[in-house]
């Protein structure tokens, strides 16, 4: 009866030590997996921002936060020669769809500034005149890049003075609207999140059983 009331075999801490090794790989590598991905999502919104096309855009933009919102991704960044560790995307500016949103406004702005006199007459009527029947034609807005693009070509046929541009004034949005970091949670329902849980509850055990060894030492030492 004796062997079914033996103690099982106590797992040793140098044991531990050995399991936590490739847990420490396995851990790193699934960060670096989920980091790799949030950079080709963060390179595809600024590859659809530089396309022009806002739509595409907002979708790129909409998969990064969804990614990094429901991962956990460690960033390190250096600020001030400092490097800073941080769970996010980091910063990403929308400069291009601020560019365009910008020379929309001016464009508008320009439209409606056609009283100013000119020598070359009304250039922005002038400059209407070509790419409105375009507009209508292919579908564009007045926001859109193909009609800011035709827009500003036709302007640049007919410089304007100095002093007309200068009383032109526009009301910018500010850049900050076009600015997102999205943050990643400390733990989420990964496989890299559930891994660096273990080993952390590893850790944690192999330092308890350390400080309870060390402490018997010395009541040992004590002792003699």
């Amino acid at each position: 009866m004796k062997k079914f009331f033996k103690r099982k075999p106590q797992i040793k801490t140098w044991q531990l030590v050995l399991i936590l090794i490739p847990l420490l790989f396995i851990s790193a590598t699934l960060f670096r997996i989920d980091h790799v991905k949030m950079i080709e999502l963060k390179n595809a919104v600024v590859a659809a921002d530089k396309e022009g096309d806002s739509e595409k855009t907002r979708e790129a933009l909409n998969e990064l936060k969804k990614f990094t919102e429901t991962h956990t991704v460690i960033n390190i960044e250096e600020k001030n020669g400092n490097f800073v560790l941080y769970f996010g995307s980091g910063e990403i500016y929308l400069a291009k769809e601020y560019e365009r949103t910008a020379t929309a406004l001016k464009i508008q702005a320009q439209e409606n500034a056609g009283i100013y006199a000119n020598p070359n007459g009304n250039i922005y009527a002038k400059a209407m005149a070509v790419c409105q029947p375009l507009a209508h034609q292919y579908g564009w807005n007045w926001n859109t890049p193909d009609y800011i693009a035709c827009y500003q070509t036709e302007l640049g046929k007919y410089p304007t003075s100095e002093n007309i541009e200068s009383e032109i004034k526009v009301d910018l949005p500010s850049p900050s609207l076009y600015r997102y970091d999205f943050i990643s949670p400390l733990i989420t329902f990964t496989p890299s999140s559930i891994v660096a849980i273990i080993t952390i509850i590893l850790i944690v055990v192999i330092i308890i059983r350390f400080f309870i060894w060390l402490t018997l030492k010395i009541a040992l030492k004590i002792r003699r």
